[in-house]
């Protein structure tokens, strides 16, 4: 892949699973590959500011995410000799992505739990600066929960610095 992105060309392989694969994005500290029309992977390298336990002066940070809908991404981080460090837990993000609209009633609460339950966050590393984007997704609604939602509720993308 890399060789055809050197050439200006596109950079699609079939893979063994009769899918196509494709880096979107290569520069010098970021990564875009399509695996398959549902799962994309993002790398981003990022300067620590300290030297790591096994000496690496680098985080790598590795987005996943999965699925056509619903959504869903995983996001974890390891030394550039790719020591894992952890994983860093989106739900906690969630009161940041949705906020409650002044005119919700008591009656409205109960919609707490049930955002809980019906909401994907979805994480993409930005490529030009250290930061990455969340962005909600509901799923496993049908219409009329979705425009109940939307009535009460503003879901809005967040903005995270690594």
């Amino acid at each position: 892949m890399i060789d055809f992105s050197v050439m200006n060309m596109k950079s699609e392989v079939v893979n063994m699973f009769d899918e196509k694969s494709e880096m979107k994005i290569l520069g010098n500290d970021y990564l875009q590959l399509s695996l398959n029309e549902a799962t994309l992977v993002e790398m981003k390298l990022k300067k620590a500011d300290k030297l790591l336990a096994d000496s690496s002066e680098y985080i790598v940070y590795v987005v996943k995410t999965f699925g056509v809908e619903p959504k869903h991404s995983i996001v974890k981080t390891y030394t550039s000799k790719w020591t894992p460090l952890g994983e860093i837990a989106l739900g906690q993000y969630l009161k940041f992505l949705v906020s409650w609209k002044d005119d919700v009633s008591d009656e409205s609460l109960d919609f707490k739990g049930f955002l809980n339950n019906n909401v994907s966050i979805v994480a993409s590393l930005c490529s030009d600066d250290n930061s990455m984007l969340l962005t909600p997704f509901l799923y496993s609604l049908t219409n009329d929960e979705k425009t109940k939602i939307e009535e009460k509720f503003t879901l809005k993308t967040f903005k995270i610095k690594l």
